[in-house]
C-alpha cells in the first residue's frame, strides 16, 4: 500500500465484510482491531500526500495578491475558511490580502481532516478528536510549516515574495481556529468543548516572523541595495563637467526603500521591522 487511498479503500471493504458478519453473529472485534492498528500508517501516508501538493501549491503560485471578480470567489477562497476580517462583504472587485497558496493550502488541510475522520469513523475508538488533532498539528507543522520555511530559504525568493509570503503566513495563522472547529464539527463534538488554539504552530510562526523571514528580508534588501551602491563606482568624482543625471541613482535606492518598508510596515512586527530597516540604512552608509 503506497497510497492512503489505497488503505482507506482495503478500510472500507474490510469494514463492509466485517458488518456483514456481525448480522450473521459472527465476532469482528479482531478485525476492527487490525484496522485500527493501520492508522498510524495511513495517517503517514495521508502526511506525505499533502506534503507532495502543498510543494506544488507553493512551486506553482505567482505570490501576487488574488483578485476576487464576485461573491462566489470570496466565499469559496474566504468566508469558507474564515479567512474575513469584517462581517461586511467587500465591493468587487476585491483584492485579498494573500495569495492564491493560502486557499489552496485550507482545502488541503480541510481534505486531510474529511480523509482522517473517514478512516477512523468506523473502527472501535469512538473518541477519535484527538488523534486527528494530532495529526493535524502534525500536517500544520511539520508538513505547512516546513515547507514554507523551505521556499523562504530556497534561494530563488525575492523581496516582493518574502513579502507576500509573510502575509500569506499571517492569513493561514488565523486560520487555525477554523481547521480546529472543523475537526470537532466532523468528529461530532461541541466547538465549544474544544481547547483553542495550536500553540506550537503559533509558535513557529512567531519565530519564523520574528527572526527567520527579517534576517532573510535583510538580506535580500541589502543585496539590491549593494547593487545600487556599485553604480558609484562610474561617477567620476573629480570631473569639472557635472554629468546629466549622473546621480540618479540615488533616487531609485530612496524609492526603492519606501516602496520595501511601505509593504514591510503593514505586515511584519514591529521588531522585525525595526532590523529590516536599520541593516538596510546601515548597508547604504
Amino acid at each position: 500500500m503506497d497510497t492512503a487511498s489505497h488503505l482507506l479503500l482495503v478500510k472500507d471493504y474490510v469494514t463492509l465484510f466485517g458488518s456483514t458478519l456481525r448480522q450473521y453473529g459472527y465476532e469482528v472485534g479482531p478485525i476492527l482491531e487490525t484496522l485500527n492498528s493501520g492508522r498510524d500508517k495511513y495517517h503517514e501516508l495521508l502526511l506525505s500526500d499533502c506534503c507532495s501538493k502543498i510543494t506544488e501549491i507553493l512551486a506553482n503560485d505567482t505570490y501576487e495578491q488574488m483578485v476576487m471578480k464576485k461573491e462566489s470567489d470570496y466565499q469559496s477562497n474566504v468566508l469558507l475558511f474564515h479567512l474575513q476580517t469584517s462581517d461586511i462583504m467587500p465591493a468587487f472587485p476585491y483584492i485579498a490580502p494573500f495569495s492564491s497558496m493560502v486557499p489552496d493550502c485550507c482545502r488541503i488541510v480541510r481534505s486531510f481532516i474529511k480523509d482522517s475522520v473517514n478512516y477512523l469513523s468506523y473502527g472501535v475508538q469512538m473518541n477519535y478528536f484527538d488523534f486527528v488533532r494530532k495529526y493535524l498539528d502534525k500536517l500544520l507543522i511539520d508538513v505547512l510549516y516546513e515547507v514554507i520555511l523551505n521556499t523562504v530559504q530556497s534561494g530563488t525568493t525575492g523581496v516582493s515574495q518574502a513579502m507576500q509570503i509573510a502575509a500569506n503566513i499571517s492569513v493561514l495563522e488565523r486560520a487555525c481556529d477554523y481547521f480546529l472547529q472543523h475537526t470537532a464539527q466532523q468528529c461530532g463534538i461541541p466547538v465549544r468543548s474544544i481547547d483553542r488554539p495550536q500553540c506550537a504552530l503559533t509558535a513557529k510562526i512567531v519565530h519564523l516572523m520574528g527572526r527567520g523571514l527579517p534576517r532573510f528580508l535583510e538580506f535580500l534588501v541589502n543585496s539590491k541595495l549593494d547593487e545600487f551602491m556599485l553604480l558609484t563606482e562610474n561617477v567620476n568624482w573629480t570631473s569639472e563637467e557635472v554629468a546629466q543625471h549622473g546621480n540618479e541613482y540615488i533616487n531609485e535606492v530612496v524609492i526603492y526603500l519606501d516602496t520595501v518598508m511601505s509593504t514591510a510596515q503593514q505586515i511584519l512586527p514591529l521588531g522585525a521591522l525595526y532590523k529590516v530597516g536599520s541593516g538596510a540604512l546601515e548597508a547604504t552608509l
